[in-house]
């Protein structure tokens, strides 16, 4: 007795392509980012944001970490989603 689905299969190679298309957007558009001074986000934490975007989870700021000065360890700000249609100032 067979149970295999093949539709089953073909919406499982289609949603890893999609799944690989968003990565990809993400990617790029990461690529773009800056802060006020211009400086793009960190080489060893990049890979960590674009993850956190694709599972929609926002960042707001990330480092990844400096032994001279700061902190020496790697973190990541998450932004909560803006549900109730107010900005950080309380302002909608």
């Amino acid at each position: 007795m067979n149970f295999e689905n093949p539709k089953i299969e073909a919406l499982d190679i289609e949603e890893e392509k999609n799944k690989e298309e968003k990565l990809k957007r993400i990617r790029e558009d990461i690529e773009n980012w800056a802060d006020m001074n211009g400086k793009g986000i960190d080489e060893s934490i990049k890979e960590t944001v674009i993850m956190l975007s694709a599972l929609d989870m926002p960042t707001s700021q990330s480092c990844e970490g400096h032994i001279e000065s700061g902190t020496s360890a790697p973190w990541v700000g998450i932004s909560a989603p803006n549900v109730y249609g107010f900005d950080r100032t309380g302002n909608n």
